[in-house]
């Protein structure tokens, strides 16, 4: 199962990616989601993990972690991106003084109102996921018993 993990956690962190530049463009899409879940799902399988409950879990988890890497992406860059066009307005004896993009980066991270709009993206964004990657998911959990019910047919027909 560990084999399984570290390929759902790799394609998931692709799917992060792809969440990230999703988010910064501006939009949020359940379609995302849903290659999240078929990319960590791959992984899993080209590392032979093992089918079946313990697939789902690790796969609820990657799409999760996934999600909230991706907002947290998206986020930075926004950061970034904000304090390098106020950078940019500064006179030089300002840029002299100014606060470094790290410390930028906190005080913006620190604001509670901020807080508040990161957790509020992210149970939007997990509801898109799970819409997105729900029939991915519940597969994972009947590919068990599907392989199971395909070899008990085949052993009726053989006697």
């Amino acid at each position: 199962m560990l084999t399984g993990l570290i390929g759902a956690l790799i394609g998931a962190a692709i799917g992060a990616a792809l969440w990230a530049l999703v988010g910064i463009a501006g939009y949020m899409a359940s379609i995302v989601g849903l290659v999240i879940a078929l990319l960590a799902g791959k992984g899993y399988d080209l590392l032979k993990g093992r089918p079946g409950k313990a697939k789902v879990a690790v796969l609820i988890v990657c799409v999760l972690l996934a999600v909230l890497a991706g907002n947290a992406g998206s986020y930075a860059y926004q950061v970034y991106d904000v304090y390098r066009e106020q950078y940019e307005e500064l006179s030089e004896l300002e840029k002299a003084y100014a606060m470094t993009e790290g410390e930028f980066f906190q005080v913006i991270m620190d604001d509670g109102e901020i807080q508040g709009e990161f957790v509020k993206d992210f149970g939007v964004g997990a509801f898109f996921a799970a819409l997105g990657c729900f029939g991915v998911i519940a597969g994972a959990g009947a590919g068990k018993k599907k392989k199971h019910t395909a070899s008990a047919d085949e052993d009726d027909s053989a006697e």
